[in-house]
């Protein structure tokens, strides 16, 4: 007999109740099993032998579940079967379902009624906008993985509960995954790629804040196209994405990057980590590109205006950084996408396309999601310590490196 993970059982009046808890646990990879799997032969002796091979029990209860409900109703008769044969019993309710109404079944045994009612309901309310919430509860404290382990393959449960894509930077950004208008939204994209400079901007604001902190950042805040990777080159879409944000009072961005004196950077131009082609012939010109990029900009509006008001902080850094980060994190009605993308560093790289590169979504993966944002924040800490000190002893003469650069290549 084919094993499963979950029982569900339910009256067929709210099938479509159950085979929306169907759904998620298959999602979860927690291989449920619901009657419609059989479709013939001898029906009820094949519902109890699964029962009893089956670790878990979920209930389905809705005001209707235990009314005109007989001792020999196949409905009552699972219910008893998990009872007798030790399966352990889950309950998700509809609102409006009362213990009482355990009364109202029929069993060989009164001491089930008592059992059934002493048993946690999981309430979901009438519309489910609660529904997400009660099952991931659920799932998370009281089914055990190991339980079931034999019962469903390991690679199916790692594929339905690896909540992180992970693909080259070209299919991430340029494939739909991670596309402009999903993450920046259709009116933002279709501003900058028709309207900036021409018009003020009447869309939506759906960003809050964004977090950054990468080796250079030269693809935004040196936008020019002599600087980028001509691969990765996007016509200054994203400074035009960064620089119209700016106008919403209510976003602020906080940008770290190496120093370009740092050991990083050293060991980034020495590993070839950067991949960014238009520096080929002096790959650290990338930091001071950058840099001096910023600079400018602080100058200018309305990066100016949003440092005075802080809502722009950059921060230089001298720490190692395994891979470019970058967060968003949306206003109150886009709360769901708040996700962390990740560009790794890697030795060799020909160009900036070509990275290994990973989205982790808050809703779907917290603690990935907070590990690396906490990640962020020390990096955020630390650098707030030093960064002044930085700027103030190297400025000028990274700022004048640059101006030499620039006169030996043009």
């Amino acid at each position: 007999m084919e094993k499963y993970g979950v029982f569900i059982n339910y009256r067929h009046e709210d099938y479509y109740f159950a085979l929306r808890v169907y759904d998620y646990l298959k999602n979860r990879g927690l291989d449920p099993f619901i009657d419609y799997d059989l479709h013939q032969g001898q029906f009820e002796e094949r519902l109890y032998a699964q029962i009893r091979e089956t670790p878990y029990f979920l209930m389905v209860l809705t005001s209707r579940s235990c009314i005109d409900v007989g001792e020999d109703d196949v409905y009552c008769r699972e219910i008893q079967t998990a009872l007798e044969s030790g399966s352990t019993i889950l309950m998700v309710a509809e609102a409006g379902f009362d213990g009482s109404d355990f009364d109202r079944l029929s069993f060989s045994n009164p001491e089930y009624v008592r059992t059934l009612k002493g048993h946690q309901r999981y309430e979901i309310d009438r519309k489910m906008d609660n529904f997400y919430s009660r099952m991931e509860t659920l799932c998370n404290r009281d089914i055990d993985v190991q339980r079931i382990w034999d019962a469903i393959s390991w690679r199916e449960y790692a594929r339905c509960n690896s909540n992180v894509l992970f693909t080259s930077r070209e299919v991430l950004e340029k494939g739909g995954i991670a596309s402009w208008k999903n993450r920046f939204g259709a009116d933002l994209e279709y501003y900058v790629d028709h309207d900036f400079g021409r018009a003020p901007f009447e869309g939506e604001y759906r960003i809050r804040h964004i977090n950054m902190a990468c080796y250079a950042a030269s693809i935004i805040f040196a936008p020019d196209r002599d600087m980028v990777d001509y691969l990765a080159y996007d016509h200054g879409k994203m400074f035009n994405v960064i620089s119209t944000l700016f106008h919403d009072p209510d976003f602020s961005m906080t940008l770290i990057t190496n120093t370009p004196d740092s050991p990083a950077a050293i060991d980034a131009v020495e590993s070839q980590k950067l991949g960014n082609s238009a520096f080929d012939d002096d790959p650290r010109a990338v930091f001071l590109s950058s840099y001096q990029g910023v600079h400018r900009l602080l100058q200018e509006e309305p990066f100016g205006s949003a440092r005075k008001d802080h809502r722009f902080t950059y921060l230089l850094t001298e720490s190692y950084m395994p891979f470019a980060y970058f967060q968003i994190i949306y206003k109150d009605a886009w709360r769901e996408f708040n996700h962390i993308k990740i560009d790794l560093y890697t030795e060799g790289l020909a160009n900036n396309i070509s990275r290994r590169s990973l989205i982790v979504f808050e809703q779907d993966d917290r603690d990935t999601y907070l590990f690396l944002h906490n990640q962020f924040s020390h990096l955020q800490e630390r650098s707030r310590r030093t960064s002044r000190q930085l700027i103030k002893a190297n400025h000028e003469r990274w700022l004048e490196e640059w101006e030499d650069y620039l006169a030996d290549r043009y």
